[in-house]
């Protein structure tokens, strides 16, 4: 028998799988076999694999879309059953390195302390800037990141990193250490799922590595621009779970107040502007977390986004000729630098000016950029307030819908909190 079973998840891959494949097959290290669980792929992926590789390739046919997590947890069930020591994850949309697989196998088969290694993740359209490499979780945030995200590879990320965890986009893990931590849990369907895999293995006394000599490049559809909600939904409905189950009891409360905070201004402000898939998105997202609703989201959960701001722009300029803007609070810069560069598009013909706030008389519209309008208590209509989330404050309406922006979020504390907290201890009670 083969040392590593190659387990890659496919869903309407196409080419990219093929390419994942052929990056394998170029590998120094041959002791393998692939293994590619396809999602019920609408595409001709099956078709493309099949006439490509042979028998080279063992396909495992899902009879529907069970995500990612579904992928990878049925390769991993069926690559322990047969008995394979070793377990590599591989997203079809990462090409590794000619090198990775013997480099991640030679180094997790020499410590027996390690119960997952990954490699370092670069961005494929900048193939010398990381993108995954030594994460860890930011407890403290009820986040995760990595201080090198973003960074240029360097002598630095040479080596191996202790973390707290890597991603499945490319790593290899112990069968001891999948069979001690339970494996991947396959109603995520997609995201947090490997997050939550190592930290059970961790917290089955395995560690966790990422190995900065070991490369894959990386097609992830979080660096594309989105047109809808789906990466949104399942990230935060998982990272939401995540938190609520290994979080202390002491924090809860704490976590609690998070997600209302995370949640609810981005809710009261979208209702107003008619941005009815921000509103609904993080309506569900929030319910379902706290209903434990998982898998594979239902019907009208995720959102085609429909971005209305440019409408409300091009609105707000109509018939005016000169207009004057200013900076009240730090961070608002690049909104401002999106507004001018509208205004421009909209209508070549208006000026538009940085000017300071006593200019304002001079201008047919004034603009004030500012954090969040709920916090803008002095009334400066006809100027116009515009923040950070897009919201807009041009008129009294407006002004006083954002003034009562306080007391709705002390009434949506009151419904959401108890019932929040109530999810938690559900999804506790089930550990």
């Amino acid at each position: 028998m083969k040392q590593i079973a190659i387990v890659i998840c496919n869903y309407n891959g196409g080419m990219d799988t093929v390419h994942c494949i052929e990056a394998v097959m170029k590998n120094t290290w041959k002791d393998i076999d692939i293994y590619v669980v396809d999602n019920a792929s609408e595409d001709n992926s099956v078709a493309l694999i099949e006439n490509s590789f042979g028998d080279k390739v063992t396909i495992l046919h899902n009879e529907e879309n069970l995500g990612g997590s579904g992928g990878f947890g049925r390769g991993m069930r069926h690559a322990v059953d047969q008995g394979y020591e070793y377990v590599m994850l591989l997203d079809n949309d990462a090409f590794i390195d000619t090198d990775t697989i013997e480099k991640l196998y030679v180094y997790i088969r020499a410590h027996k302390e390690i119960g997952i290694v990954g490699a370092k993740i670069m961005t494929l359209n900048d193939r010398e800037r990381i993108f995954d490499f030594a994460k860890m979780m930011q407890w403290d945030k009820f986040y995760d990141g990595s201080e090198w995200y973003g960074r240029m590879d360097s002598p630095e990320t040479q080596k191996p990193f202790e973390c707290d965890y890597v991603a499945a986009t490319t790593a290899i893990a112990r069968r001891e250490a999948i069979i001690a931590s339970g494996g991947m849990d396959e109603a995520h369907f997609i995201y947090y799922d490997d997050i939550e895999m190592c930290q059970r293995i961790r917290m089955s006394g395995y560690k966790v590595v990422c190995l900065g000599t070991a490369k894959a490049w990386h097609r992830s559809s979080l660096s594309q621009r989105r047109t809808n909600t789906f990466a949104e939904y399942y990230m935060t409905r998982n990272r939401y779970r995540f938190y609520g189950k290994y979080l202390p009891e002491e924090r809860l409360e704490e976590f609690a107040d998070y997600i209302i905070a995370q949640a609810f201004p981005y809710m009261y402000g979208s209702h107003y502007m008619g941005r009815e898939d921000v509103y609904l998105s993080n309506k569900y997202i929030i319910e379902d977390f706290m209903n434990d609703v998982r898998g594979k989201a239902r019907p009208g959960r995720i959102q085609t986004i429909k971005s209305n701001y440019k409408e409300n722009i091009a609105k707000l300029i109509r018939g005016k000729k000169k207009i004057g803007y200013y900076i009240k609070e730090t961070g608002s810069e690049g909104t401002a630098r999106r507004f001018v560069h509208l205004v421009e598009e909209i209508d070549p013909e208006v000026a538009i000016e940085n000017i300071s706030k006593e200019d304002a008389a001079a201008y047919d519209m004034v603009v004030c950029f500012c954090g969040h309008v709920k916090d803008e208590s002095e009334n400066i209509l006809p100027a116009v307030y515009i923040d950070m989330h897009n919201n807009i404050v041009d008129d009294w309406n407006a002004y006083l819908y954002f003034q009562n922006y306080d007391n709705a979020y002390s009434f949506f504390s009151h419904i959401y909190k108890p019932a929040i907290l109530e999810g938690i201890a559900r999804i506790r009670e089930k550990v």
